[in-house]
């Protein structure tokens, strides 16, 4: 598994949800995070990270610079926006800016299907 397959996997799951999923692939707007979903509710924004393993010690997030500025921008106007790190065993979700310097302890995994349910209640 690599994040594209990850990022599928993902998809297929919601897909049953009602929640519309937008794959973006801007190579030429640096920043712009890998997905878009949108429900009734509201809509969401998501940048993917993937790590091969699960990891058992602490460790950092590798955002770039234009991702970084264009996740907190959007978030300073009130937009839903996160980061997931995808692993094989599942992920973890950063929201409210909490990818910025922070470190995701073990302990804060999701199972595949609880990502899922979580990007279908931000839009819900």
């Amino acid at each position: 598994m690599n994040e594209h397959s990850y990022i599928r996997a993902i998809h297929d799951r919601l897909r049953s949800t009602g929640v519309h999923v937008w794959k973006i692939n801007a190579r030429f707007a640096n920043g712009v995070p890998d997905a878009w979903y949108s429900g009734p509710g509201s809509d969401l924004w998501v940048e993917y990270k993937w790590r091969a393993g699960t990891p058992v010690q602490p460790f950092k997030l590798a955002l770039s610079r234009n991702q970084e500025i264009w996740l907190r921008r959007r978030h300073a106007e009130g937009r839903r926006v996160a980061v997931i790190l995808g692993c094989p065993d599942g992920g973890a979700v950063f929201e409210h800016r909490t990818w910025e310097g922070r470190t995701c302890p073990p302990d804060h995994w999701l199972t595949h299907n609880e990502v899922v349910a979580w990007i279908a209640a931000q839009c819900s």
